[in-house]
């Protein structure tokens, strides 16, 4: 349910922005970044802006799994990479973005606060409470984020899974 009210709120934020401030994964404003970050990564995970990744790819072997790629024009999201794993019957509410990007974590989240959970096989852990992503697991190496819709972690990272639970 959760997930539900999150992906109607995203795309209620999203209807709302004005022309001059849309974004997209070539440009923007400065104006609101933080939540143009946010709000590109809910539009590339719900799959709006597969037009203009680089490749698209049904996973073997992996049930159900697909991955979007990008490999340049993310000069609004401040990334030299993003993947995003999804699973193709439940895109909305699994999936897995894997982002190596110039801004700090808090700045992906956008309106979220950053929860600290831990650390996990070197990465450290965290929660975003609040904001687009809300309730999103992140893992962080440097510059290499990785944000993990409940559902993914619980299906596709069972190392997390200790993570999904923890509040």
């Amino acid at each position: 349910m959760k997930v539900l009210v999150l992906i109607s709120c995203s795309l209620l934020f999203l209807s709302g922005c004005k022309t001059a401030n849309t974004t997209s994964v070539t440009g923007g404003s400065a104006t609101g970044e933080k939540e143009n970050l946010s709000a590109t990564l809910v539009q590339a995970t719900i799959g709006s802006l597969d037009t203009t990744s680089s490749s698209r790819v049904k996973l073997k072997d992996q049930g159900r799994r697909r991955v979007v790629t990008w490999d340049n024009g993310l000069n609004l999201l401040h990334a030299s990479s993003l993947v995003i794993y999804y699973d193709s019957d439940q895109r909305a509410s699994s999936w897995n973005v894997k982002l190596v990007g110039d801004k700090p974590l808090k700045e992906y989240a956008g309106a979220s606060s950053v929860q600290n959970l831990g650390a996990w096989n070197g990465w450290k852990v965290s929660r975003l409470k609040g904001g687009l992503l809300e309730g999103t697991l992140v893992t962080q190496k440097g510059k290499q984020l990785e944000f993990y819709s409940n559902a993914y972690a619980v299906r596709y990272a069972g190392d997390l899974m200790r993570w999904v639970t923890k509040n």
